[in-house]
């Protein structure tokens, strides 16, 4: 700085560090001087004598003032008025003088601060540079038993720590420079790197390397705290520190919501020249236009025409406009120019916020009225919400985001919504990262089921950055199997844990009774689910996936499967609706459901059953994995509620499949269960160790929750392509007369050219096995453990040439 070595570097720095400096150009210096001579003439002689009695140096303004070190002071005083507004520094000081009387008070006061006690304008600048950048996008709200003097010795102590929290997650420094206290405000100016700036230098320009802030401010009065920066994630993770930090479970952001229509708001701040108004609408920003590529406009008044001339002049093109298309609003009031900038968030709501940069509170406060008359609210304190948020609206965008940011706090209606489905235990409870906490300090009662404090009444709160969203899966099954059965009396309907793949998950079993077509509704929410619902759909069964949002981009995926996707959000929306006693739409959602799935089902059913009869008839390329398929179609078009397990299950004791069968229509559901043998060459010959694996599979289908959960077992068989049935003589009796067989389990023998007959007939009957599959099935199960089927020492067998028998009792049908 120019005459650094008249006022000594410590002094040089603490004027630089307000960002008050003299260039070293000239000519530039030499008008700086003038302006100060100009400047003191308008001083009265009494003030002329104020300023030589607290300097202690007289001034002759007759000529060029010399450069001493209380002139260059001087000068320098009027350079920092000069580059703070005279307006913003008068409001710090809190006087109401204006135009050359406020300078001129302004200069008498930081002088005599100055010489008489060696005090800079660090507070002035501080505060000057707070309202130049406006105020916190969001106040944090202070609600503590402590006082104001305790919360700022907190700050004080923690600020630091502050910044380096800043600068470990923003990888960038983060220093304060200095701390001031002016009028209720303490204000931490936080430097961060910043481009250099070129300056006109004597002989050259070159480049200064300058400093822009961030800046924390707490407000003493109001009890409120706030984070200014242009880095929004600065700003959450600022709010963050001071919340886990700082004032742990003191702090919140305040709602202020207001159910205000996007377009009635934007033709509200434009209705503004009318004589009753001071405020005169000079420009707005459009963010996009009806243009090529659709850029951002700026319409803008001039002299002789007002804005609504030209927005007249445009009205093809705003008539379908709404606050959420705006960039920007320009009024002018008290002669100055403001703007006001829309912010949107994800709730489809919008904060106005004043840009005051270089405007004193009285002009923003001018604004404010008279927009308060327009809108009858105050748009720094609300979010206006501009779309109707739906129940249906809020549990999606929920879903979506899982993690729901708190600050600002959601709308008041998502709030209690998500309180609702917490209570109906349709969602789980927050996890520890968040609670809802009464808001008085004496009480902090905490509860996620009770909108209210449930000790106190008063309002409750969320402590937290975000809160963590999660479906109940168990309980939204239960509630809508529930709805389900008392809907649909013609299907049995049960929640059930089944497993694939060594995974668990609850689903619910949908079973027609009349076509004896059974089907899944399963929940979607990751991606073990969707290969869940790729073994359930491999094993022929319908299925409606409840998809989550996060999973939609799968939703092609299980459609070829053969699934019908409903979303889940919808799902969970009918079922809040349905407990709340309200309208709901699960019944005709299903129905629709039901019979398209039902539909693809039978298409596919038939298109299984043409391929594996064909498949098992030639038997070329054949091995034991074709087998085991083969039977599991031609089974499932007799009996739709078929499970294989086989290879899915290599290396545990496990059969090839089962199914679930009645034996008249007023009987209960039975298993069948059975395990493929196949050979090339058609020899058996079993030894004890298949004995012991026929015993395991028998006590799986016995204990195992999923089979058992479906009926007893009834029926257990081995179906083989057998040339003899001596090889299996051994190993049957002694499974019969084995302990662990159920006393009414019948073991039966079936010869595979037996199912292929079966597939035959049921192709060329494709209409009655559509009309009168439970009969068929019945027909079916009833001849196998009939008394005169062929047995030895009582397990019994069924080959080829018993088909002619089978297929009389099928056509009597």
């Amino acid at each position: 700085m120019k005459y650094q070595n008249l006022l000594g570097v410590e002094e040089s720095k603490k004027w630089i560090e307000i960002e008050v400096s003299i260039e070293s150009n000239t000519a530039l210096i030499h008008e700086e001087w003038n302006r100060l001579v100009a400047f003191l003439k308008n001083f009265t002689p009494n003030e002329i004598n104020k300023i030589v009695t607290v300097t202690g140096q007289g001034i002759d303004l007759t000529k060029t003032l010399p450069v001493t070190k209380r002139n260059v002071r001087l000068l320098l005083i009027k350079s920092f008025i000069n580059q703070n507004n005279p307006l913003i520094i008068g409001e710090a000081m809190t006087t109401t003088l204006k135009g050359l009387l406020l300078e001129k008070y302004i200069f008498l006061q930081i002088m005599d601060d100055f010489f008489t006690k060696s005090l800079f304008p660090t507070s002035l600048f501080a505060y000057s540079t707070f309202k130049s950048r406006g105020s916190p996008v969001t106040w944090l709200k202070i609600n503590s038993d402590l006082t104001a003097d305790k919360i700022s010795e907190l700050i004080r102590n923690k600020v630091d720590a502050l910044c380096r929290s800043l600068a470990y997650k923003l990888k960038k420094s983060r220093k304060v420079r200095f701390h001031e206290s002016i009028n209720g405000l303490d204000i931490y100016l936080i430097t961060k790197p910043a481009g250099a700036n070129v300056v006109r230098a004597e002989g050259h320009n070159q480049e200064i390397q300058t400093a822009s802030f961030s800046i924390l401010v707490f407000d003493s009065i109001n009890l409120r705290i706030g984070y200014i920066s242009g880095f929004k994630k600065e700003i959450g993770d600022a709010h963050g520190f001071i919340k886990g930090k700082i004032l742990p479970d003191q702090v919140y952001a305040s709602r202020s919501d207001v159910e205000y229509a996007g377009k009635k708001l934007l033709e509200d701040l434009l209705i503004i020249n009318s004589e009753k108004s001071s405020l005169q609408l000079s420009a707005m920003g459009l963010i996009s236009a009806n243009l090529p590529e659709s850029p951002s406009v700026k319409i803008s008044s001039n002299e002789e025409h007002t804005i609504d001339a030209a927005v007249a002049n445009i009205k093809s093109l705003w008539v379908d406009r709404d606050i959420s298309d705006m960039r920007s609003i320009d009024y002018r009031i008290a002669g100055q120019n403001i703007s006001i900038y829309p912010f949107g968030d994800k709730w489809k709501r919008f904060s106005l916020n004043v840009d005051s940069k270089g405007k004193s509170n009285f002009i923003e406060s001018q604004l404010l009225e008279e927009l308060i008359k327009i809108l009858g609210v105050n748009i720094k304190e609300t979010w206006f919400i501009t779309q109707n948020l739906t129940v249906d609206f809020i549990v999606d965008k929920l879903l979506r985001d899982k993690m729901v940011s708190t600050d600002p706090p959601i709308p008041e209606k998502a709030e209690k919504v998500l309180i609702d489905l917490i209570k109906q235990e349709l969602f789980k409870k927050p996890k520890e990262i968040a609670k809802r906490r009464c808001e008085s300090w004496t009480c902090r009662t905490t509860s996620w089921i009770d909108w209210p404090c449930p000790k106190c009444g008063r309002p409750m709160i969320v402590i937290g950055e975000y809160i963590t969203v999660q479906v109940n899966e168990t309980q939204c099954l239960e509630q809508l199997a529930s709805i389900l059965e008392s809907n649909f009396g013609n299907y049995e309907i049960q929640k059930q844990l089944i497993q694939r793949k060594k995974y668990k998950k609850n689903v619910i079993r949908i079973h027609n009774r009349t076509k004896n077509i059974a089907m899944y509704v399963v929940t979607v929410i990751n991606q073990r689910d969707l290969n869940f619902c790729r073994s359930l759909a491999s094993e022929g069964y319908g299925l409606i996936a409840l998809i989550d949002p996060e999973m939609v981009n799968k939703k092609d995926e299980l459609e070829n499967l053969g699934a019908d996707c409903l979303e889940i959000s919808k799902i969970i929306t009918q079922l809040k609706l349905t407990t709340d006693g309200s309208t709901s739409t699960i019944k005709d959602i299903f129905d629709t459901a039901f019979t398209v799935q039902e539909n693809k089902m039978l298409t596919r059913i038939n298109q299984r059953l043409v391929a594996s009869e064909n498949s098992l008839k030639i038997k070329s390329n054949y091995d034991a994995e074709i087998f085991e398929v083969d039977l599991k179609n031609i089974l499932q078009a007799l009996v739709p509620n078929v499970v294989r397990l086989g290879t899915k299950f290599k290396g545990k004791k496990v059969p090839d499949g089962y199914c679930s069968f009645k034996l008249s229509d007023t009987g209960i559901q039975r298993i069948f269960g059975w395990d493929a043998k196949f050979s090339m060459l058609g020899n058996y010959s079993l030894t004890n160790r298949d004995l012991t694996k026929q015993l395991g599979y028998i006590d799986w289908l016995k204990s195992t929750h999923e089979p058992k959960s479906l009926g007893s077992l009834r029926i257990y068989a081995i179906i083989s392509n057998f040339n003899s049935i001596n090889g299996f003589a051994k190993v049957m009796t002694a499974i019969k007369r084995s302990s662990k067989k159920p006393r009414l389990c019948r073991i039966v023998l079936i010869e595979d050219l037996l199912i292929v007959n079966l597939a035959t007939w049921m192709l060329s009957n494709w209409q009655k096995v559509l009309d009168k599959g439970p009969q068929i099935s019945q027909t079916f199960f009833n001849w196998i453990i009939s008394s005169d089927r062929s047995h030895r020492n009582k397990w019994s067998y069924s080959t080829a040439q018993d088909w002619t028998d089978l297929e009389s009792k099928l056509n009597a049908l």
